[in-house]
């Protein structure tokens, strides 16, 4: 694990956390008014197939979600995937304008049944926000490809 602890250390941790009614929160890509390079513009710098999904929560999102969460208890004894959805590269690029080089190419998977990396569900989290809640794009004018498996 990132604090030199195993795996099985922290998972053990988080359920200990669980039986005792904690909402474990797993965030996907964080994005918003950040200038620390979460910025989707920031990684695009980084990115090699215009295919690949990213999965993102911007940072509104993780506020309101935390602070509901924490004010009711819904989560209690909840792991919950937090995202908004997944976003292609491409798509990304086009919203940013970026073209010809600055984008890269299309490199699709070796077979149609792999992904270029998955989607993180979110059907659980929506059912426990309060009925027509938006989440915040990565970027204005941003849909996810698919916001749920």
């Amino acid at each position: 694990g990132i604090s030199g602890k195993s795996l099985s250390d922290r998972i053990e941790a988080e359920e200990f956390a669980l039986q005792k009614g904690a909402c474990i929160l797993h965030l996907s890509g964080i994005c918003g008014d950040v200038e620390d390079g979460r910025s989707p513009a920031f990684i695009m710098k980084h990115m090699t197939n215009s295919l690949r999904n990213i999965n993102y929560i911007h940072i509104t999102d993780i506020i309101q979600i935390t602070s509901l969460f924490v004010s009711d208890g819904r989560g209690s004894g909840h792991r919950v995937c937090v995202s908004s959805g997944a976003y292609t590269v491409g798509d990304i690029c086009a919203v940013l304008g970026l073209e010809g080089e600055d984008v890269p190419p299309a490199n699709p998977p070796p077979s149609k049944d792999l992904l270029p990396n998955k989607l993180i569900a979110n059907d659980f989290l929506r059912s426990m926000l309060p009925k027509g809640y938006t989440f915040t794009p990565p970027l204005p004018g941003l849909l996810p490809i698919q916001s749920t498996l």
